[in-house]
């Protein structure tokens, strides 16, 4: 009798323990991807692209304006555009 059952057991035994289910894994596994996407998107901005663009005059290259902006970290203001550079903006 044990030898008729015995040929059952294999089917009946769990193969290993579980602690978490499908959506635990796909959360664990999901982020992974995720944030390594996300970093790989905003490290291929500073090689491919033009990560920063300052606004100028024609007299001055505008290598050598992009790269004092991207030193100095200056940024432009939308509202101060249309003031009188010198008196009411200072002059970067």
């Amino acid at each position: 009798m044990f030898q008729l059952f015995g040929s059952l057991k294999q089917f009946l035994k769990p193969s290993s323990c579980v602690i978490d289910n499908n959506i635990f894994r796909l959360h664990y596994k999901a982020t992974v991807v995720i944030l390594i996407g996300c970093s790989l998107m905003v490290t291929a901005r500073q090689y491919f692209g033009d990560p920063i663009d300052c606004i100028s005059r024609d007299d001055i290259p505008p290598n050598l304006l992009d790269t004092y902006c991207w030193i100095h970290t200056t940024f432009s203001i939308e509202n101060a555009w249309k003031k009188k550079v010198g008196e009411e903006v200072p002059y970067p």
